[in-house]
């Protein structure tokens, strides 16, 4: 939608490539918008759902 109302913005992302169930960045930026959802690997790789939903967690 933003892309169809403003022709003076640029769309770049940095890609993720899955080996498994690990984010390897290329570090390399890529014309358009990306579809991936690294950051919820990300999220369930370090637990950190759990760790919200049992409370056991060091907010120092």
């Amino acid at each position: 939608m933003l892309r169809e109302r403003c022709d003076n913005i640029g769309f770049l992302f940095l890609p993720t490539r899955m080996e498994g169930s690990r984010p390897v960045y290329t570090y390399q930026l890529e014309v358009g918008i990306t579809d991936d959802r690294h950051g919820m690997v990300i999220i369930r790789n370090e637990g950190i759902l759990d760790i919200l939903e049992n409370g056991n967690f060091d907010a120092s």
